[in-house]
């Protein structure tokens, strides 16, 4: 695989104070055999021009081809890709934003080196991301955990799927794809106009394939970001976008197929999407997405706790309903006790009378209290459930 071409595709859009970072990161690898591909969204900013002339100036020997695509309109970022990848001619590929930078001169040699000892079942094979300042100079966290990375290699193509539905934990800005995986599970789906790599791992995973974790670093991902976008309050129209894919994904690649997971999968899926679900009216999304109707009947065990669930924690009405029903019933027996040791005469039996319709009534009323405790304790439930 060393003499075969490796395209590595460079994806820009209104970032012109980042992008000659990153062309130099590709500009510098040291593998003999590479395919450059600046694709452009429609930017505002951009002088086509310059960035030409600086891949022109800059390129060495293994920079073997350079391919421009710039899109006429706004086309979002999972059409922009998939019009990149179509144009590549490499058996491999990898894509990154403009704004990042790959780690250092050996990533497209290390992956190299990984899809030459991979199964023949690995399609995909990521490495570590670097969340880093905005300058790219100071490293906040890394993006995969070691120890989860681990255990992930081991996994079947349905277990990965499992863990992908919980948590993208892997970048896939930090990720190499061959491309015989596009020609067998098509391209990425375009119903989701900023989220690419979440939905195709779910899909590719679903699918059989397979997604490898090579310990190398690959890429310098730097903070903020769509994906990032912390501020609370009404959300700029492409941050809800990405929230809005993010509920879609969630509707399409993964509750269609609930019954192969685990409960706590279950619920740390169903939790998420509620949660995301609020946070995207709250941003003040108005596009329709799964009502609590129907989320119930994605999983009816999720309501039927919530509202059985205080109740199981909470006795005080049965047992003070319990109670009740007690004194009255000893007062009712005792009367009846005494008729009869008394015998029987008109007073005796106007008191057992009496007692009998006491404890009848005040049994009805207790009856009506425990069922009007529950009824207020599930309305306050099902306002909270159902409170978009």
């Amino acid at each position: 695989m060393n003499n075969e071409l490796f395209s590595v595709i460079v994806l820009h859009y209104n970032q012109p104070s980042y992008v000659y970072t990153a062309l130099d990161s590709v500009l510098n690898q040291n593998y003999g055999h590479i395919e450059l591909i600046f694709a452009d969204d429609a930017s505002h900013d951009i002088d086509k021009e310059a960035i030409e002339k600086y891949i022109s100036d800059k390129k060495g020997d293994n920079i073997e081809n350079v391919i421009y695509v710039y899109n006429e309109e706004n086309m979002g970022t999972v059409k922009t890709i998939n019009r990149a990848v179509k144009s590549a001619g490499g058996s491999h590929m990898l894509f990154f934003a403009a704004d990042d930078a790959l780690y250092d001169e050996n990533v497209i040699a290390n992956f190299i080196k990984a899809f030459d000892k991979a199964d023949d079942d690995v399609y995909m094979i990521s490495s570590q991301c670097l969340m880093m300042d905005e300058e790219l100079k100071e490293t906040i966290e890394t993006f995969v955990h070691h120890t989860q990375a681990v255990s992930f290699n081991k996994m079947s193509a349905e277990e990965q799927f499992r863990v992908f539905a919980c948590s993208c934990f892997l970048a896939i800005g930090a990720t190499a794809m061959s491309k015989d995986m596009f020609e067998k599970f098509g391209y990425f789906n375009e119903e989701y106009k900023f989220i690419e790599d979440w939905a195709y791992f779910l899909y590719l995973t679903r699918s059989g394939g397979k997604i490898q974790y090579s310990d190398f670093n690959g890429l310098l991902h730097r903070d903020g970001g769509i994906s990032h976008y912390l501020t609370k309050g009404n959300l700029p129209p492409h941050v809800l976008q990405y929230k809005l894919d993010t509920l879609h994904i969630t509707e399409n690649e993964i509750f269609p197929y609930f019954k192969i997971f685990s409960p706590q999968e279950k619920l740390t899926v169903f939790e998420r999407y509620r949660f995301e679900k609020q946070a995207y009216y709250a941003g003040g999304g108005t596009q329709p997405v799964l009502s609590e109707m129907g989320l119930a009947k994605v999983m009816p065990r999720y309501y039927i706790h919530r509202l059985l669930g205080p109740f199981m924690n909470s006795w005080i009405p049965v047992i003070k309903s319990i109670r009740v029903l007690s004194y009255v019933a000893l007062i009712f027996f005792t009367a009846v006790f005494a008729g009869k040791a008394l015998g029987t005469n008109i007073i005796t039996e106007i008191i057992t009378i009496g007692l009998a319709a006491a404890f009848y009534a005040l049994a009805v009323i207790a009856f009506l209290i425990v069922i009007l405790s529950l009824g207020l304790r599930c309305l306050k439930i099902l306002q909270k459930i159902f409170k978009r």
